[in-house]
């Protein structure tokens, strides 16, 4: 079950943020269903998603669960200073072959996190 830390309404940007603890795949859905429907004056809408899963297979489930680009967290997560060229590869082909076909592909390079885990500080 999700707890919702807390919630802002940012008016002017026409967007609702929610800062969540715990998030399910439901809570996805409805998020969806919600900026769908809400009354505005965009044509387009996009879902991103910032989720820390371990696996690649769960971080798709939240493609199919609505979201346009869930955050791939795969390199600050995994990467260390053993990874070369191969590997960097080989993480973004694993991505790309299962991605669903019409969403947006990603990858996060948090250079604090990456320094830490490379340089082994």
């Amino acid at each position: 079950m999700a707890t919702i830390v807390s919630r802002v309404l940012d008016s002017k940007h026409r967007r609702m943020v929610s800062f969540t603890s715990g998030i399910q795949l439901e809570v996805t859905v409805v998020w969806r269903r919600l900026v769908f429907t809400m009354p505005v004056s965009i044509s387009l809408r996009f879902m991103l998603m910032e989720v820390y899963d371990n696996t690649l297979t769960e971080s798709m489930k939240y493609y199919d669960s609505g979201a346009d680009m869930p955050f791939n967290f795969d390199f600050p997560m995994n990467m260390d200073a053993t990874w070369g060229g191969n590997d960097i590869a080989r993480s973004v082909s694993n991505w790309l072959s299962k991605m669903p076909e019409g969403k947006w592909p990603n990858w996060v390079v948090s250079k604090s996190l990456l320094l830490f885990r490379v340089l082994g500080a």
